[in-house]
């Protein structure tokens, strides 16, 4: 039993290191509410930029647009889940850069207008033009999550087209590493970018929660269209819109909405009890989380407000023939050529946390988790897998101990995850007031990073190389140095640690087939290994292990080779 209650906790405190959703299921609500209340003080005033008819209409179903704000994110939890990105267009710009557009969402606005002037087969009612109106208000907030260019210091530059390097200026406030630190190199950001973008965004729904969960966001769900039989088959104006793009994208089936709906609203309830668990194993995380991230106490930018402004300025000042204009901008011009297809892996990373989320509500109902550790006063409480009753007080205890002494032990072999595990066991334990402390237990446990390189030299390709006048394999080791801070010696490379084997051999005992380079460039390590036409074809192992100078080691870079001779 106890194997099994582990496992359960360690999916609970896990969840958040996993790749993240744009702004939060929390988040989406609340921007959609206050630029509704904002446009509605507005309208009283007179203010003729104002779109009066949008205003009225979402008046009448207000509730409604606020939760029709996580529509557009059930799009993407079936990419996660799937493992298609197939309807990424209904969700992101188009193109998907910051100079973009939400073309979908103006889409879903000016369908359900049409309808309403006849033009189309079916009328659709109100409350489809309410969620229409909150999916396109998703889209529009999601910029400043997605593609705003933020520095290091989490800071708009002035020149809002500013390049984006992933170095310096990063796209969109949920990837400029506000967690956990932005000061490491590139390559040490691109590994821990999903971590930190899950964490900043369950941070701001947890704020949200915190201050509304008794008021709207105790309701919190998705809302997605309705489906009909219109003219003998099923329609909803989700997949009329989805139809308007025949020939470019793949059309969303009217039978898919009522699965998109409900793994969503698993999804909403899955995060809603972490957030419990997590409050509830220290509740002074909350404060520690906003003397972290919130506005009003950093100085920092409020990419929520601004988000907010952005919906009020792309929703509620538009006419619907500006709308009309927006909607038409994603159109197919055949070149005439023959075309050249390429297979797509899977769903982009960095899209949706909901993935483990799903899992979470298919090992555990949602409100049971919160039980576990909320309700000192229940006599017993069934574990799903219906092994024993336990009382919830033990639990609790049982998971707060976990949390804070068993779970680094048991992670301590992943080394990516145990500098994680010490950020959250930090915060878990509630000792500090912000997040400082926690960075600094990360940056001490996070073990310098070995990357593959690729080939170089000769003509050939990646998988087969040409040896004929040999070719060089490239490394490259990149510590977990805080850039600009002048005592970085721990963190530095050890080269005497390093170990580079071929076949099992280190390669300083094959002279006369193998000879390694190093060189630095700053404080990364670069190697190169030099394979002499006297290697043999075949299938071949590399691997290199190496430490930084706090004994910190590397995750093991493993390469299968395959080298065959050209004729």
């Amino acid at each position: 039993m106890w194997e099994r209650l582990r496992r359960f906790i360690v999916r609970v405190l896990l969840l958040p290191i996993l790749p993240a959703l744009a702004w939060g299921p929390a988040t989406h609500p609340y921007i959609n509410k206050r630029a509704l209340e904002i446009a509605e003080a507005e309208v009283k005033k007179g203010n003729p930029a104002v779109n009066r008819e949008i205003v009225v209409l979402l008046t009448r179903n207000r509730d409604t647009y606020i939760f029709g704000g996580n529509s557009a994110d059930a799009i993407s939890s079936y990419h996660i889940l799937s493992g298609m990105a197939v309807y990424d267009y209904a969700h992101n710009y188009f193109p998907d850069t910051a100079s973009g557009t939400p073309v979908f969402g103006y889409k879903l606005v000016d369908e359900w207008y049409r309808s309403r002037l006849g033009e189309r087969e079916a009328a659709y009612p109100e409350v489809d033009f309410a969620i229409a109106c909150g999916w396109l208000s998703h889209q529009l907030a999601d910029w400043y999550a997605h593609h705003a260019p933020i520095d290091r210091e989490g800071r708009l530059p002035a020149d809002l087209s500013a390049e984006v390097d992933e170095d310096t200026v990063f796209p969109g406030y949920s990837n400029s590493h506000r967690v956990l630190g932005a000061d490491y190199y590139p390559e040490i950001l691109q590994v821990y970018n999903t971590a930190d973008h899950a964490l900043i965004e369950f941070f701001h729904d947890m704020l949200l929660i915190h201050r509304y969960e008794q008021d709207f966001l105790k309701q919190n769900r998705v809302e997605l269209f309705e489906t009909r039989i219109v003219a003998g088959k099923p329609t909803n104006l989700l997949t009329q819109a989805s139809e308007q793009y025949e020939g470019m994208v793949s059309r969303i089936p009217a039978e898919q909405i009522l699965t998109l709906k409900d793994d969503f609203n698993r999804i909403i309830q899955a995060l809603k009890a972490l957030n419990d668990i997590v409050v509830h194993l220290n509740p002074r995380l909350v404060t520690v989380v906003s003397n972290s991230i919130d506005s009003q106490l950093t100085g920092k930018p409020d990419y929520i407000e601004l988000s907010i402004e952005r919906v009020l300025r792309d929703l509620f000042c538009l006419s619907f023939e500006e709308i009309a204009r927006r909607a038409t901008q994603m159109v197919c011009h055949p070149a005439g050529l023959e075309p050249v297809l390429e297979v797509r892996e899977s769903a982009r990373a960095g899209t949706i946390l909901f993935g483990l989320a799903e899992r979470l509500t298919r090992l555990v109902d949602p409100e049971l988790a919160v039980s576990l550790v909320k309700d000192p006063n229940s006599l017993n409480v069934r574990l799903l897998w219906g092994l024993v009753d336990l009382r919830a007080g033990i639990i609790r205890n049982l998971v707060r101990m976990w949390a804070t002494t068993k779970l680094p032990e048991y992670l301590a072999q992943d080394f990516k995850l145990g500098a994680l595990l010490t950020f959250i066991t930090e915060l878990v334990q509630g000792r500090n007031n912000d997040f400082t402390v926690g960075q600094q237990r990360f940056q001490r446990h996070l073990p310098p990073l070995v990357q593959f390189t690729g080939f170089h030299g000769t003509a050939g390709s990646k998988e087969w190389p040409s040896l004929v006048s040999g070719v060089e394999i490239g490394v490259r080791v990149v510590p977990a140095v805080l850039r600009g801070r002048p005592d970085q010696n721990p963190k530095t490379i050890d080269p005497t640690t390093l170990c580079f084997a071929v076949n099992g051999f280190d390669v300083q005992a094959k002279p006369e087939s193998l000879g390694l380079e190093q060189s630095w460039a700053g404080h990364r390590l670069l190697l190169k290994l030099r394979v002499s036409p006297g290697f043999c074809p075949g299938v071949h192992h590399l691997l290199v292990t190496v430490r930084d100078r706090s004994a910190a080691p590397a995750g093991r870079l493993e390469q299968e080779l395959h080298v065959r001779r050209e004729v």
